[in-house]
């Protein structure tokens, strides 16, 4: 599988600036970096935009990926608006595309529950990325730069891992694929599938993982049938 990351803006467009000089671009960059080393480590070959404070037209951006034979096309950006209360996660796809809107929907929920954002749904636009790229083409906004807690958010120096870790965990679950993350992000293997299940409505409660070492647990179980039954 190959995957296309696109950090959003770059060189002379730094995109939204967040109340402290926070910028989009270079939030979107150290992103899109950890997001390329984890789906590389999970065996993808992966391809970006740009790897440094560079400009990259929009039509550069997706003939790129084209050209690559991209099977996933992913922007990554920061929201801004001119309130400051803004705030949430919210992921874009093109109107009428359902691959992208299914990616939409696996992302947006991986990155809510990974950075402990507000869904702000799954929306379409006929954004240039999205309608020019070939393959699955999604743009994903991890949160307000606008926001000062969301900025504050973006200014810790985990917040690029656990972006990039939800991001790759929403990839690997479109793509069907159960991947082992690095020590540092790597979360226990039932997981995946407890998110799952809450996400299906099977599961109400997120704290049932907080007992895993314990054996066996309901939460083990359920994960396991969850993993049976889905194979």
């Amino acid at each position: 599988m190959k995957i296309f990351i696109d950090p959003g803006h770059g060189g002379s467009d730094p995109g939204a600036v967040g109340m402290n000089g926070t910028r989009e671009s270079d939030v979107a960059l150290k992103t899109g970096t950890e997001l390329k080393n984890l789906l590389k480590s999970c065996g993808f070959a992966v391809r970006m935009s740009r790897e440094t404070d560079i400009d990259v037209s929009l039509t550069g951006r997706t003939e790129l990926a084209n050209k690559f034979g991209a099977d996933i096309f992913v922007s990554i950006h920061c929201n801004g608006f001119t309130n400051p209360t803004a705030c949430g996660s919210e992921v874009y796809s093109f109107p009428g595309n359902a691959e992208a809107k299914r990616l939409s929907e696996i992302l947006l929920w991986h990155i809510c529950n990974g950075l402990g954002t507000n869904s702000r749904g799954v929306k379409k636009e006929n954004f240039a990325v999205l309608r020019m790229s070939k393959m699955p083409a999604v743009l994903v906004e991890t949160a307000f730069i606008t926001n000062p807690d969301e900025e504050k958010m973006m200014s810790e120096a985990d917040f690029f891992k656990k972006a990039a870790c939800a991001m790759a965990k929403g990839i690997c679950e479109y793509c069907g694929i159960n991947a082992d993350f690095p020590a540092e992000v790597k979360e226990h293997w039932a997981k995946t599938y407890l998110d799952s299940l809450i996400r299906k409505g099977y599961i109400e409660s997120p704290n049932l993982w907080e007992r895993f070492e314990e054996t066996p647990t309901i939460a083990m179980i359920l994960a396991l049938a969850d993993k049976i039954t889905g194979q």
